[in-house]
């Protein structure tokens, strides 16, 4: 039987340690991954046929410092109906600026991102018939671990929502 060689086994056991982490819930309120909660906020009074803007959030719940980076499109969001169908809430084409954030998240610390002129049409803006409908956030990153980097992705728990 072949042994494994030590770089190749530390690898396997850094990607069991990456998949349990990630798999892992601090409060079963935030999904989280390496220490780092994904959260998303919507307004209390939303109405139907006019935009209105979510905003997704990383808190960091780890007694260390943790160093991510992340591009324009940080934050995505899902939307379904009543019935769990997914609503389309971008139409068209999207652009995409390329452009890269490298941030250190504090113990405790939140951090949201606005996309601002980096992605049209804006990521975080939807716009709603009048119904029910269930938002969650979507959180793509990269926590990096010494010279490297692990790739994360990331869904907060469901908001329910009302449209008027």
């Amino acid at each position: 039987m072949k042994r494994l060689s030590f770089p190749l086994a530390a690898a396997l056991l850094l990607l069991a340690v990456v998949i349990v982490v990630g798999c892992s819930r601090s409060d079963g309120k935030e999904p989280e991954a390496g220490g780092i909660a994904v959260g998303i906020e919507v307004p209390e009074s939303i109405r139907a046929g006019e935009p209105f803007r979510v905003q997704g959030t990383l808190t960091n719940r780890d007694k260390q410092s943790r160093k991510i980076d992340h591009g324009a499109d940080l934050f995505t969001f899902e939307v379904a109906d009543e019935q769990g169908k997914t609503v389309q809430v971008y139409n068209g084409e999207q652009i995409i600026n390329m452009i890269g954030y490298n941030v250190t998240l504090n113990p405790g610390e939140t951090y949201s991102f606005d996309s601002e002129e980096h992605v049209l049409p804006r990521l975080d803006e939807l716009t709603l018939a009048a119904g029910r409908y269930e938002i969650v956030a979507l959180a793509k990153y990269r926590v990096k671990n010494g010279g490297t980097g692990q790739t994360v992705e990331v869904r907060s728990e469901p908001v329910n929502v009302t449209v008027e």
